[in-house]
């Protein structure tokens, strides 16, 4: 799966890669459907350690996460992939999973004095951002220094924190 993608997972390479048959995979598991799901949760497992070490290695966790997740869509593309650029299954999809995501909005909403409304905004349109430069490395579309793809992550934060504290500032007048 992390050298060839969720397209070529079948069970006859599966069963060419652990050096047996398929009998014994069906015995084990009664479909492809149920494999699958167990290759996206162990892949799920690797991405969440990933998430939770930066969280915890770093000061500022909301651009810990965002280089993380880069990353992570760098260094493990077809996982990336398979987790968040699959169409037929939103189990994956970020704000379904991400449940490190409250306590890093605290965090936004202390660093850049927003309320939690405005620091949920914040951290959504950040993560477009994000998950745009995260697709374009795993696709091979890009390729971005880490000096570069903190540039670009400060720039988006940035832009937006001035937009969306104009904002808040005009509603609470």
């Amino acid at each position: 799966m992390k050298r060839e993608g969720v397209e070529r997972l079948n069970s006859r390479s599966l069963a060419r890669e652990t050096h047996t048959s398929t009998q014994p995979l069906f015995s084990l598991f009664p479909s492809m459907a149920v494999i699958l799901k167990e290759v996206k949760d162990k892949a799920f497992s690797l991405y969440d350690s990933t998430i939770t070490d930066a969280i915890q290695s770093e000061s500022k966790p909301f651009k810990a996460v965002g280089i993380a997740y880069i990353r992570f869509a760098e260094n493990e593309a077809n996982l990336f992939k398979l987790l968040f650029m699959t169409e037929n299954d939103q189990t994956y999809a970020h704000f379904n999973i991400d449940h490190h995501a409250a306590s890093i909005i605290e965090d936004v909403e202390k660093e850049y004095g927003l309320t939690e409304e405005y620091a949920r905004r914040l951290y959504f349109e950040s993560w477009i951002a994000t998950h745009g430069l995260a697709s374009l490395l795993a696709t091979k579309t890009l390729v971005l220094k880490d000096s570069e793809i903190s540039t670009i992550l400060d720039d988006v934060v940035r832009g937006t924190y001035e937009k969306l504290k104009r904002e808040m500032e005009n509603k609470y007048e």
